[in-house]
């Protein structure tokens, strides 16, 4: 039986306008010199076609760039609605382009969940960490809530964001419970290496205790495309320097991709710890899976709510002492 993916992740523009010191996209945008360009007509119709007779489950408009530079994202989102409404389309951005017109326009196109990353423990916090405009975004962020909640719109809006060093997880119970007041959901994970990328770096900006130093599997490989704005298909969203060589689906079709050599060896390799340790990137690569405390127990630790003053005082203390793991 030849396989398919389930979910669609593609880049609808070329370029983020951050430039987070977690992720290196902003970065290597600024240094190639990259032009922003929207995503061609030919490859959205081409993903369309070559997917619209498949089950797919999820679509992620946000592969390695700021999803709402491009203006035809509504219009998108509403022919995903088209050909797939059984679909959760699941948009990530980080908020800077996040105007009122924006985002009733998502909504009237049938945005299923907007994942807003922000680090705003702080505005030094989140303007170290993301090198956007605390207030613009933080107002942003608000604005979204406040929309949500006068017009009872039924989209998810979820507040991500990365733990690493320079705040504690007390504040990040205050960060979390305060947004959570207001409508949103949280989630709050661990950093990444992004699959090996910053090297020893990434000890200096993680927080948190690996509990192993093995290659942990993952499952993009069996359920995930990632479809560039060119066309070409990457492994996933962490090979910045397509590292890995699988295929464009302006010359192949995405289910001949899928089946490939390529990508039959990465997903094997998610199933046999020997295998995986071969693989590039795959083998570098910490996620969640790796540290002592995930994202679920770290979301459900800054997102407890307690009332009584006492109770809050010593599940405080109790935070200080999980904040050492």
């Amino acid at each position: 039986m030849m396989l398919f993916p389930k979910i669609i992740e593609y880049q609808p523009y070329s370029i983020c306008n951050a430039n987070c010191t977690y992720c290196p996209v902003g970065h290597l945008n600024r240094e190639q010199k990259l032009k922003g360009n929207s995503i061609s007509q030919e490859v959205f119709e081409t993903l369309i076609e070559q997917t619209k007779s498949q089950k797919i489950e999820r679509v992620s408009p946000h592969l390695n760039c700021e999803p709402l530079l491009c203006k035809e994202l509504p219009d998108q989102i509403k022919t995903w609605k088209k050909y797939h409404p059984n679909a959760i389309i699941d948009l990530s951005t980080n908020a800077v382009f996040l105007n009122e017109k924006m985002f009733l326009n998502l909504v009237d196109a049938g945005l299923d969940i907007l994942e807003l990353h922000y680090m705003g423990v702080n505005k030094d916090y989140h303007e170290k960490a993301m090198k956007t405009n605390y207030e613009k975004v933080k107002g942003n962020v608000d604005l979204a809530l406040e929309l949500k909640k006068k017009y009872n719109v039924k989209m998810d809006i979820v507040v991500f964001s990365h733990r690493l060093k320079g705040a504690s997880l007390s504040q990040w119970n205050d960060f979390a419970t305060s947004l959570q007041d207001k409508g949103a959901r949280i989630s709050l994970g661990p950093l990444w290496n992004r699959a090996g990328w910053y090297g020893k770096e990434f000890e200096k900006k993680r927080k948190g205790i690996l509990k192993s130093n093995k290659p942990y599997p993952c499952p993009k490989p069996w359920n995930q495309i990632a479809v560039e704005h060119d066309g070409e298909v990457v492994l996933c969203s962490l090979d910045y320097k397509k590292v890995v060589k699988i295929g464009n689906i302006l010359k192949n079709n995405i289910i001949d991709i899928w089946n490939n050599e390529v990508m039959k060896r990465y997903q094997e390799g998610q199933n046999d710890i020997k295998k995986l340790k071969k693989l590039d990137l795959c083998n570098e690569c910490i996620r969640g899976g790796r540290y002592l405390i995930n994202e679920a127990t770290l979301t459900k630790l800054v997102t407890k709510k307690i009332e009584n003053p006492i109770a809050k005082l010593f599940y405080k203390k109790y935070l200080q002492v999980i904040d050492l793991f």
